[in-house]
């Protein structure tokens, strides 16, 4: 589909910040004990993605891989939404986990600019659903919840505005003051809780629709990469 193009300089500057790790390198430790900790732990990860799993580096020339790529051994395969790709040399892949960093590569003005990232979890750490929407939208609420999604651990960085469900997947739009606004979903595939985010460029911007849409066409791209598809009406998490 492409052959290894161009991810744009304003994408390619946010991907390596957001590959790092936060400023004081701390990573929030887990409270009590519990299904919540193990989520925030996990989350931690997914909020400083390279931190928590072997680090690939963060690249040097803004290239990408269109089309689908293989983690974690081949277990799950993401697929980026048509005009995206995967930038290899700033995602991370080992048999415990995975991060994967996706920017655009098509024409200038094709898609919007955007940067997509998706932390997969350790084996059976989809379980952690089972607690049901309710409860985890109650979590991430929580102080421990927020602190586990802000990437520098502090619960007062971030405010979760909205949630809902989607497509089998919990959905948060959330303010970040490190990042700014933007949405995730969490999601569980094969077993494993995976995260995905949708942000913004430095010298750009997306509109909360805008970076809804591109978060639904990312889950829905993942999912039939890998056989699964399901298909529900998006409500307000009770």
């Amino acid at each position: 589909m492409y052959d290894a193009p161009l991810i744009s300089t304003s994408t390619f500057s946010l991907i390596k910040q957001f590959a790092a790790p936060t400023r004081s390198g701390a990573r929030p430790e887990a409270r009590s004990g519990g299904k919540g900790p193990r989520l925030f732990v996990w989350l931690a990860c997914a909020a400083l993605l390279s931190a928590c799993v072997a680090p690939g580096g963060t690249g040097g020339g803004g290239t990408g891989k269109g089309g689908a790529m293989s983690f974690i051994g081949g277990e799950i395969r993401i697929e980026p939404p048509a005009g995206y790709c995967i930038h290899p040399g700033a995602s991370s892949d080992s048999s415990d986990g995975a991060v994967v960093l996706i920017g655009e590569c098509a024409a200038k003005g094709a898609v919007i600019p955007a940067v997509i990232s998706v932390t997969i979890g350790g084996e059976g750490s989809a379980a952690i659903l089972q607690s049901g929407a309710k409860a985890l939208s109650d979590y991430f609420m929580s102080r421990p919840g927020r602190a586990a999604l802000a990437r520098d651990g502090n619960p007062a960085s971030v405010v979760v505005r909205q949630t809902a469900l989607s497509g089998g997947a919990l959905v948060m739009r959330m303010f970040d003051r490190q990042v700014g606004e933007y949405w995730r979903a969490v999601l569980g595939l094969r077993g494993r809780l995976v995260s995905v985010s949708v942000m913004a460029p430095e010298t750009s911007s997306l509109s909360p629709e805008q970076s809804r849409m591109l978060l639904e066409k990312s889950i829905t791209s993942i999912r039939a990469a890998n056989g699964s598809t399901v298909k529900r009406p998006a409500v307000a998490a009770p």
